[in-house]
């Protein structure tokens, strides 16, 4: 009885170990996080194929942020800032829906590891810094051999071969979005999170708190790495997500950390700041908007754009008469006549 146990475990040890190398095999061979070699392939989800897209592909400036710049377009972004600056630009699109500053942590140590960038444009969200999510796949952004034994081990990596090929996306289709804009668009979407809590969603507007996240996660790289050009943008939100902070008091705790951030950026000779926060005709156009955040593909062009031209420049002589505007148009707001503009 006990041998026979015993050639029953050898033999069921070794189907399961059969398995794991057959399924390990077909992960390394299609590797659809592109760990271990580049593809043009992808499988469209940027928090487990950034740390592969940096390491394999040839880049020289990235895109940072939010899905609120996401459908920025790098063609576009390489196009324009070529032939603003002295070098060639070539640009990845390394933007993440809901990022959180501690994302971005993780990413910029890896794309600095890599140390192929020289250029960075970063979307400047205040909730980026009112919560930390950890949901980057963190194990994915190191070297580790470990970490390889756990991608190639992984039914969710195997789950994305299959998808990679049942349908791959190109380059030209990578990271974007597309949804309908327009004033009906917009009224529904404040309609229905106009009351919304921010607290209740895990969202902590306190001005220590984004104090911390962004000292600890963006300025301390932005102070080591010298070298290193940054654009840093505030996006032009629909004038309701500013009113939305307003009605939920947390403005003022936004209001005082916006000025900590562009004082400190300032200070940075690396760093170029725009606002776009700050002019009625970008918050205020409300046909343009998709949701109380997202604005249209026009806007995407249109701030890329500008600021390749060096429009809607912070600099030290205009940054209080900026945050004065910005103060201004987002405590004067009228609600209800806003809201009879779009009916």
């Amino acid at each position: 009885m006990e041998e026979r146990f015993r050639r029953l475990f050898i033999i069921t040890l070794s189907i399961i170990l059969c398995i794991l190398v057959i399924c390990g095999g077909v992960v390394y061979c299609i590797d659809p996080y592109q760990q271990f070699r580049k593809s043009d392939l992808y499988i469209n989800d940027a928090r487990l194929e950034i740390p592969g897209i940096s390491k394999h592909h040839d880049y020289n400036a990235i895109l940072i942020g939010s899905s609120m710049a996401m459908n920025h377009e790098p063609q576009q972004i390489d196009s324009l800032f070529s032939e603003a600056g002295q070098d060639k630009w070539s640009t990845r699109n390394f933007t993440l829906v809901g990022g959180m500053s501690d994302d971005y942590d993780i990413l910029l140590n890896r794309v600095f590891k890599d140390g192929k960038v020289k250029h960075i444009i970063f979307d400047f969200d205040y909730f980026s810094f009112a919560k930390q999510r950890n949901v980057i796949a963190d194990y994915l952004y190191t070297d580790d051999i470990s970490n390889k034994i756990k991608y190639v081990l992984n039914y969710t990596t195997l789950e994305n071969c299959i998808k990679k090929i049942k349908t791959p996306v190109r380059l030209d289709s990578l990271n974007h979005f597309y949804s309908k804009s327009g004033r009906a668009e917009l009224l529904r979407d404040f309609m229905k999170c106009r009351n919304e809590k921010f607290a209740e969603t895990g969202y902590n507007f306190d001005y220590t708190v984004m104090k911390l996240h962004f000292d600890s996660h963006i300025l301390s790289y932005i102070r080591k790495r010298t070298d290193i050009d940054w654009i840093v943008y505030f996006p032009p939100y629909s004038i309701f997500e500013f009113v939305r902070y307003r009605d939920g008091g947390h403005f003022g705790e936004i209001y005082r950390f916006k000025k900590y951030v562009v004082e400190a950026l300032l200070k940075c000779p690396n760093v170029k700041i725009y606002d776009f926060q700050c002019e009625e005709g970008w918050i205020m156009n409300l046909s343009e908007y998709m949701d109380v955040r997202h604005h249209s593909h026009e806007f995407n062009h249109e701030i890329i754009r500008r600021m390749s031209e060096d429009m809607y420049r912070v600099t030290s002589d205009n940054y209080l008469e900026k945050l004065e505007a910005f103060d201004k148009i987002v405590k004067s707001a009228d609600v209800d006549k806003l809201l009879e503009n779009i009916s």
